[in-house]
């Protein structure tokens, strides 16, 4: 083999190596996969009931009832995590909203938003996602019907508006989600 066709399949080793690093230790999928499993962190809820208030504009969910939209924008953003609203989905009596979470963690330590709670063997238990954890209300202050609601997996959630007046949805509503945790984490040195 010559010289050149070394250095290549070296360099190009030495990427993959630094690649699958970055993937495996270093991203924030890794990261939070290693600190809800307390792989090498400390981790402890700072903040059991964390209330979010996005407002969902009505372009978000102009749709015709029997059809699904995909939105994927970004309608929260706190302690590291970002809170995307992923499609929005009309049928019948009930218009879905689907969020899901995105997160961009530092390595050594940080703090982050979850609907879910840790253990230390690496499970985690949902927090049920009942339609109590959820409030919607028109800029006009009328309380909306919430009807069903869910969560999982991962940190995602939902809820749908039961026989939604379109007419009061005119100008976007706000919606508050009071099922999110407040977790700190620390990387372990006493490993």
């Amino acid at each position: 083999m010559n010289r050149r066709k070394k250095a290549f399949y070296v360099g190009f080793a030495c990427i993959a190596v630094i690649g699958m690093l970055y993937y495996f230790i270093f991203s924030s999928n890794a990261i939070l996969k290693n600190v809800s499993h307390y792989r090498g962190y400390t981790v402890e809820v700072s903040q059991e009931v964390v209330p979010i208030e996005m407002f969902i504009e009505p372009q978000m969910y102009n749709i015709k009832e029997g059809t699904e939209k995909t939105v994927n924008q970004v309608v929260h953003r706190q302690n590291n995590t970002s809170i995307i609203l992923e499609s929005v989905i009309f049928r019948e009596d009930y218009l879905f909203f689907n969020f899901t979470t995105d997160y961009a963690l530092p390595f050594v330590e940080g703090e982050f938003l979850y609907n879910g709670i840790f253990h230390s063997n690496g499970s985690f238990t949902t927090t049920g996602g009942g339609w109590d954890e959820y409030e919607a209300k028109t800029l006009r202050n009328e309380q909306l019907e919430i009807g069903q609601t869910g969560s999982g997996p991962n940190s995602d959630f939902g809820f749908s508006l039961y026989k939604p007046q379109l007419e009061l949805l005119n100008e976007g509503f706000t919606i508050r989600y009071n099922g999110m945790y407040l977790y700190n984490y620390k990387i372990n040195l006493d490993i």
